[in-house]
């Protein structure tokens, strides 16, 4: 219901994954600041909150067309970042540094109103950036029991993909399907994706800014809303760009 514009199947299933994420984690940030325990029942129920705002007509709605001959270059751009999300052990500096332990005391402690965040004898490297960011990584943690690792990885691999479906269609309003195909397949193979800091599969908050500031900038007004706050609560630069817009 925040997008009603006509897309392109994958497109639409690309956008509602990428904005399912950022929705989630933003339900999960509000916990924390209004003091409801982080729990797995508790961000549960943002998902079926949100219910309400499905409109299954939208599939059908959707178009399912054989898709242009550049989207099959996405197919094995896609596998990459898979195979570079299970194969590499590591996650980036940042969050090896200070993310993954901020999102291990939200999932401990079911908040940041705990000694990690307000102890000055404990106080943690960037301990005033935006928490949207440990909110994804503790979203993940409680639903799939695990801390961090190579299924973070692979669940950013995801959010990129599914935001490079997504960006397909925000191309395709100002171009050819050929030309927006194309230009998100060459997106799609640049190696800065690939980068071990800041690329598309070390758990940063870069890559899915990028895509954050390009949907919004996209999108009808109530999904450039919640992209917006998204981005503003992700990362510093998320707040200028808001001002900016």
């Amino acid at each position: 219901r925040l997008a009603r514009r006509p897309r392109s199947g994958p497109g639409l299933l690309g956008l509602a994954f990428f904005t399912g994420a950022l929705a989630t984690a933003l339900w999960t940030h509000l916990l924390l600041f209004v003091r409801i325990p982080v729990t797995l029942p508790s961000v549960l129920a943002g998902p079926l909150l949100m219910l309400p705002l499905l409109r299954p007509a939208c599939l059908r709605e959707a178009v399912w067309r054989r898709p242009p001959w550049p989207a099959w270059l996405l197919l094995p751009a896609a596998v990459f970042l898979v195979y570079g999300a299970l194969s590499w052990p590591l996650l980036g500096f940042d969050a090896d540094a200070f993310y993954s332990f901020k999102a291990r005391s939200i999932t401990a402690h079911g908040t940041f109103w705990n000694p990690d965040f307000l102890d000055p004898a404990r106080i943690h490297q960037a301990h005033r950036r935006p928490l949207l960011l440990p909110c994804l990584y503790a979203n993940l943690n409680l639903l799939a029991g695990v801390d961090g690792g190579s299924l973070l990885r692979l669940w950013f691999a995801l959010l990129e993909i599914a935001a490079l479906a997504a960006c397909y269609d925000a191309v395709r309003g100002r171009c050819s399907r050929n030309a927006a195909a194309l230009t998100v397949a060459f997106a799609a193979w640049l190696p800065v994706l690939w980068r071990d800091s800041g690329g598309a599969v070390t758990a940063y908050a870069d890559a899915p800014l990028a895509m954050i500031f390009l949907l919004a900038l996209a999108s009808e007004t109530p999904l450039s809303v919640l992209l917006l706050t998204a981005g503003a609560l992700m990362k510093d630069e998320g707040v200028a760009f808001l001002v900016g817009f």
